[in-house]
Parts: structure tokens; C-alpha cells; sequence
């Protein structure tokens, strides 16, 4: 919300981690998304899924609105990871342990991440979101 005066009233809206309790005009594609997830919300695996589109028509806040809204209403584990700043797999990976706070994968070692991520999938259900963009195009051990 802004005042006349030009003045933002609250800052916090603007950061990026903001996420909206609402995304207006998006029904249909949440309505869309919640089906292909809904299986996360009674702990079986939720279909795969791939968002795509032009830059800014709002992947990255569905992604993250149905994401809070998994983690809230049925427990789901997740992670965002932004890939223009980890740009190889294993950079996701160990963004991926150290966000979901994976006690033990601490070693550098790539094997004993994935090792130690598959056990802890087994305990949590955990749902990725992938979205095209040219960083995944150029992201080393991705083809």
C-alpha cells in the first residue's frame, strides 16, 4: 500500500520473499497446480511438475504461494532454490540440505548429500518445483 505522498506505508510488501495471501487472477492455474499436488497432502508422491512461461507473469510466486500453502495445511517439507545463483547441481543440492536443514549432510561429499536427502525423503514428503529458465539450460551435470 502506498500514501498519496508517495510514501510506502509497508516496505514489507515490496521484499521478494513476500508472498501474498491471495494471487488474484491466477485461479484456474492454482485450481490446476492443487490437483497435481494434491496427493503431497495425503502423503503420496504428487504428480511432477514443470511451470513455463514468459518472464514476470508470476511462476516464481505460485511456485512459492502453493509451496507455504503444502507446508502449512499438510505438513510438506520444501525448498526454493534460485538456480541464477546456483548454477551446477551440486549447488542445488547442497542449497536443497542446507534450506530443509538436514542434520548430517554436512560433507562435501555430493553422495553422501543425495544418500542423506533419499533417507530424508523417506521420513518427509518432499515436493520440487522446476521452471524453465535459460540458468537450468546452462546448469553443469544438467542436460
Amino acid at each position: 500500500m502506498i500514501r498519496e505522498a508517495g510514501i510506502v506505508v509497508n516496505p514489507d510488501l515490496l521484499e521478494e520473499a513476500y508472498i501474498p495471501p491471495d494471487v488474484p487472477r491466477r485461479d484456474s492455474q492454482i485450481q490446476e497446480l492443487a490437483l497435481f499436488l494434491s496427493p503431497a497432502a495425503r502423503r503420496k508422491k504428487p504428480v511432477h511438475v514443470w511451470l513455463f512461461g514468459r518472464q514476470g507473469i508470476g511462476k516464481t510466486l505460485i511456485a512459492k504461494f502453493m509451496l507455504r500453502k503444502l507446508e502449512r495445511q499438510a505438513s510438506v517439507s520444501g525448498a526454493y532454490v534460485k538456480c541464477w545463483g546456483n548454477n551446477s547441481y551440486y549447488s542445488v543440492l547442497d542449497r536443497l540440505v542446507r534450506d530443509l536443514r538436514i542434520l548430517g549432510a554436512e560433507k562435501l561429499n555430493s553422495t553422501f548429500r543425495l544418500n542423506r536427502l533419499a533417507f530424508y525423503r523417506g521420513k518427509s514428503l518432499l515436493s520440487l518445483f522446476w521452471m524453465k529458465s535459460t540458468s537450468l539450460r546452462r546448469m553443469k551435470g544438467v542436460r
